[in-house]
């Protein structure tokens, strides 16, 4: 994953869990996550990704918005980092190059997509809930799709 992808994906997830009110503030909780970026960076990477300011601080985009960055930062992490996917019972099981599971764990959280429960990452492992077995195989075709993945590769 280049690293404005990770940083603005970090960057997305900050904003989800906690209510800033300033960039400084921002600053700091991108720290505490292992993002170091400069003001200026910051600044440009809130634009790209549409977040603006209000009333009660940074607010996220419309999530149709988020959900097509979402999709192609997905997109791009399966090409380079995707090894392989197999449903197990009501779980999708995905297979990655080390070290890879957590940001693709966190892009399919932030797509939001009715059928997953969660995501679970380890180092090169991504279990992903969801509530039936068939769900489990849909999202596999979507993940494919996602992914430019042929039915020989998965």
């Amino acid at each position: 994953m280049r690293d404005q992808e990770r940083r603005q994906s970090v960057l997305l997830d900050v904003l989800r869990r906690n209510q800033v009110r300033s960039q400084g503030e921002l600053l700091s909780l991108l720290l505490a996550e292992g993002v170091e970026v400069t003001q200026a960076t910051l600044s440009r990477d809130l634009r790209s990704i549409g977040i603006v300011k209000g009333p009660d601080g940074y607010v996220a985009p419309e999530s149709a918005t988020v959900d097509r960055a979402a999709r192609k930062r997905l997109a791009s992490l399966f090409k380079s980092s995707l090894v392989g996917m197999q449903p197990a019972g009501t779980l999708l099981v995905l297979r990655t190059t080390p070290g890879h599971a957590g940001p693709i764990a966190a892009e399919l959280d932030a797509l939001g997509l009715a059928s997953v429960l969660g995501t679970v990452a380890g180092r090169d492992t991504v279990l992903v809930a969801t509530a039936v077995a068939a769900h489990a195989r849909q999202l596999q075709s979507e993940l494919a799709r996602i992914g430019s993945w042929s039915d020989r590769q998965i």
